[in-house]
């Protein structure tokens, strides 16, 4: 109990439980979901070329990133802005604002296939759901009608309004380790010498045929082999990830990883998140390649100079670092250094009438305009809309 109770007040909160209740957007790693529900849709072909072109900027790649398997070796912003747009303007009617209706919903039942926007009943309390936006959702924002596509077109790059926990991207490169299908993620494997739930041993598919994963995996083992995570790289397994960063408007920006191997018959599959550093390639690649080495190969080095790697990664640190007792007094100092050059207020204070000396002003002075000082013009709280039949 005495180890407990500082533990609960750590401002840092050690004992949230990260993997399954911070939520977090999912940044580029999302453009494997966007990838496999546009190639079974349709709206997506892995030889499509699309237009260079969009309202995002993009990665410093050579220009050979089009074409689906380059775009996530690369992790091309703007061929993910044009394959999510595809995706929600699909045999469209020509109203945008009814098709990016109707788009939004198809998509967002597609990926809640993978277990996005809900828990996936894992066998630990306090799971989180993250968020998946719906047509009610963005009503609210910007009222029932008036918004498309154009509203929220981050979400292509797995950022804006979308929210992930790190269980639920791990489970994303489960289920592209097994082309297509996920098992309910637990801990226990049994209870005696009875059985657990059948739901964990059940597997559950996500609606996209085998087939297309085949391209999406040979673009996450070039992303490790020369792509944005070569950190990653393990010398007798064939690693197949995708990088990501993810935006936080509190801080730096959270570097992610997914990851599986070995490419054929994997058996392992991971996710990783590192708040506060940055870009996923330099500093959740390597972590997580570290993880996966002691566990298919405990004992064996996957990498020159194992130790010195290791070294790297601990002497790393993204933590913020608490202030002690000397900032706290330097900054006393300078403060009360401050006040004494500041120069004293010489100002006389007013002479303030007591309550019973308080009389009413003269409507006469009070009516009367100052010539020398120029109007106030207030603008109104409320601006009143002409023939607005909606008040």
């Amino acid at each position: 109990m005495k180890n407990f109770v500082p533990l609960q007040k750590d401002p840092l909160i050690p004992l949230y439980n990260r993997p399954i209740q911070a939520v977090y957007r999912p940044g580029s790693i999302f453009k494997l979901v966007q990838s496999l529900v546009g190639l079974q849709q349709g709206s997506l072909t892995p030889l499509a070329r699309l237009p260079d072109v969009g309202p995002m900027g993009c990665h410093h790649h050579g220009g050979n990133h089009n074409g689906l398997h380059n775009a996530i070796q690369f992790s091309c912003n703007v061929y993910f802005y044009q394959a999510f747009r595809q995706y929600i303007y699909h045999n469209e009617t020509g109203n945008t604002f009814k098709d990016s209706e109707r788009g939004l919903m198809r998509w967002r039942d597609a990926i809640g296939r993978f277990g996005f926007g809900r828990t996936l009943g894992m066998d630990l309390p306090n799971e989180k759901r993250g968020f998946v936006p719906d047509t009610s959702f963005f009503n609210r924002v910007y009222g029932r009608g008036s918004w498309k596509f154009s509203n929220w077109y981050s979400m292509a790059i797995g950022e804006g309004e979308l929210g992930v926990v790190p269980l639920q991207m791990a489970n994303l490169a489960a289920i592209i380790a097994n082309r297509g299908h996920y098992f309910t993620p637990h801990l226990i494997k049994a209870i005696g010498k009875g059985k657990i739930d059948p739901k964990f041993t059940t597997p559950n598919y996500v609606g996209v045929d085998s087939t297309h994963f085949s391209v999406v995996i040979d673009g996450m083992e070039d992303v490790v082999k020369a792509g944005t995570a070569r950190l990653a790289i393990m010398k007798d397994y064939i690693v197949c990830g995708k990088t990501g960063t993810s935006e936080n408007k509190k801080g730096k920006d959270h570097a992610a990883f997914i990851a599986f191997a070995p490419k054929h018959n994997p058996r392992i599959a991971i996710a990783c998140y590192v708040e506060n550093a940055g870009f996923g390639g330099v500093v959740a690649a390597p972590i997580a390649s570290l993880v996966m080495e002691k566990y298919l190969s405990p004992g064996v080095p996957q990498r020159p100079n194992l130790e010195n790697f290791e070294k790297y990664m601990r002497d790393l640190n993204f933590m913020p670092k608490p202030e002690g007792k000397e900032a706290k007094t330097k900054k006393e100092t300078e403060a009360k250094a401050a006040s004494k050059t500041s120069p004293p207020d010489t100002r006389k204070e007013e002479a303030k009438p007591k309550n019973d000396e308080i009389t009413p002003p003269d409507p006469a002075k009070r009516d009367k305009p100052d010539s020398t000082k120029k109007p106030v013009i207030t603008e109104p709280l409320v601006r009143r809309v002409k023939d607005d039949k909606a008040r």
